[in-house]
């Protein structure tokens, strides 16, 4: 019915491509081309060799996607659920599990949307595909092979009939079935009460077992998820920023609790701690990044690609402020001021506190009040006025918000008291009873191909979290919370 050097294509997202293959005549010209829905709208394949498809069958059909205008991975082996199902699989099982653990739909898909700066969160997205759907690709990825335990709910809606948008009654009701009417999710204090890293954790740990077995490449895993389901970025370049060690905690954390197969951290994922390979916080985890560190003595400062991490290292004397912190501080500021690649500056402490305030013994040298504004005049005034300049900065800018966060014990110094507008604050962490921010994070202006690398920031210790606010870095006025392992 066909030329004899014709390629057949199937379009099914689970079922193995192989066992189609074997009921044709000519294997070797049988693979899948998967089209992501709807394919009006997200011009990208997934192209799967079956187990005796041909390397020219290959090339004539990725001829075909570029003929289309579609973006493609190639995968070098078939096997279920293929790339996106795989780890979307991940995704939205850890979602469902954080709501069968009493967690509300709307504050996890508002964590997803406005903390990680997705477009929709898994519960609108499980509605808008169809929940029926969902649940029979998953139960087809499990009887081929798939390691995954399907949670009660998904099996008890199906049954339902509570399909979603299709049906007007999934995760969410809608005005009638088949009426696409997004629902309300706004932000709110509740979505910072859960770690929505969980469910990044469980799709960089897929990754990772992709990426040992050798069927796709690290860029193929960020190429999927960015144009297919539209994340903001990819899982792996997420996995570095959160860093590869925190990625590992959570999983085996989840291992600790649950029992199940699916949270062992990957080996390729504990080799890569064991190298140190953990991000942008050490210059190279699944991709290499910039990285310097200077010691100025009593502050360490670190460049990670594209922020800066500034830590107040006086552990033993709980952070208190002498001449050498003041005038380390200063330092380091300075050099992220003038680095064009540094975005964020964040200020820490190391050890338990973030800082006890004025080092006592710097005081007790001081005589006079002459002797005590010598001495600020010296060491303070450089600092706090680079800090009111900046301060005056922010105010004429939408583009530098600035953020402070305590994460330890501080005393009310004050010249730690500083609560200015335009900062976003988090308390999380903190002992004491003022409400002195001790964070100080800017951004410069981004410039267009950052958001290849760092989607609108928030703020962490060590740990850079997704902020919640618009693509435009419009000013910050509510705190960023740290969940993240």
């Amino acid at each position: 019915m066909v030329k004899a050097d014709a390629v057949f294509t199937t379009n099914t997202s689970t079922i193995p491509i192989s066992e189609l293959a074997n009921a044709t005549n000519r294997p070797e010209k049988f693979m899948g081309l998967h089209f992501v829905n709807p394919p009006v709208l997200i011009h990208f394949v997934e192209i799967i060799r079956g187990d005796r498809t041909s390397d020219e069958s290959v090339a004539t059909v990725v001829d075909f996607a570029k003929s289309i205008g579609f973006k493609y991975v190639v995968l070098k082996r078939d096997v279920p659920g293929f790339l996106i199902n795989r780890l979307n699989a991940r995704h939205w099982t850890e979602a469902l599990r954080m709501f069968e653990e009493g967690l509300d739909i709307r504050d996890i898909d508002a964590a997803q949307r406005f903390r990680l700066g997705f477009p929709m969160g898994p519960f609108e997205l499980l509605d808008f595909s169809g929940i029926d759907v969902g649940y029979l690709a998953l139960s087809e990825m499990v009887k081929r092979g798939f390691s995954i335990k399907l949670p009660e709910v998904m099996k008890k809606m199906y049954e339902e009939k509570r399909w979603g948008m299709k049906t007007g009654m999934g995760f969410y009701k809608y005005p009638r079935p088949g009426a696409y009417v997004r629902p309300t999710i706004l932000p709110s204090d509740r979505m910072y009460d859960l770690n929505p890293y969980r469910m990044i954790a469980l799709v960089v740990n897929e990754a990772a077992w992709l990426l040992r077995n050798e069927i796709v490449t690290k860029d193929e895993v960020e190429l999927a998820m960015k144009e297919a389901m539209q994340w903001p970025i990819g899982p792996l370049t997420w996995a570095d920023r959160i860093g590869v060690d925190n990625v590992v905690s959570i999983l085996k954390k989840r291992f600790e609790e649950t029992g199940l197969d699916e949270y062992r951290p990957d080996p390729l994922l504990e080799e890569m701690v064991k190298e140190g390979k953990l991000g942008l916080k050490s210059g190279e985890g699944f991709f290499r990044w910039k990285y310097e560190k200077r010691d100025l003595g009593a502050v360490v400062y670190e460049k990670r690609h594209d922020h800066a991490v500034i830590t107040i290292n006086r552990p033993d004397k709980l952070n208190a402020l002498n001449e050498a912190v003041w005038e380390g501080l200063r330092v380091a500021l300075e050099e992220a001021e003038e680095d064009p690649d540094v975005r964020v500056a964040i200020l820490t402490g190391s050890g338990r506190a973030f800082s006890a305030g004025n080092d006592i013994a710097v005081m007790s040298k001081w005589r006079t009040s002459m002797d005590a504004k010598a001495w600020n005049d010296k060491y303070a005034t450089p600092l706090i006025d680079k800090d009111n300049r900046v301060q005056e900065a922010l105010d004429n800018s939408s583009q530098r918000p600035r953020i402070r966060r305590r994460n330890g014990a501080e005393h009310p110094s004050g010249h730690c008291d500083s609560e200015q507008g335009g900062r976003v604050r988090d308390t999380r962490g903190s002992h004491r009873s003022l409400p002195t921010p001790n964070i100080v994070v800017w951004r410069a202006p981004r410039k267009q191909e950052d958001n290849k690398v760092c989607p609108h920031w928030g703020v962490a210790v060590g740990r850079p979290v997704q902020g919640a606010w618009s693509r435009r870095y419009s000013r910050l006025s509510r705190s960023a919370r740290s969940n993240g392992g």
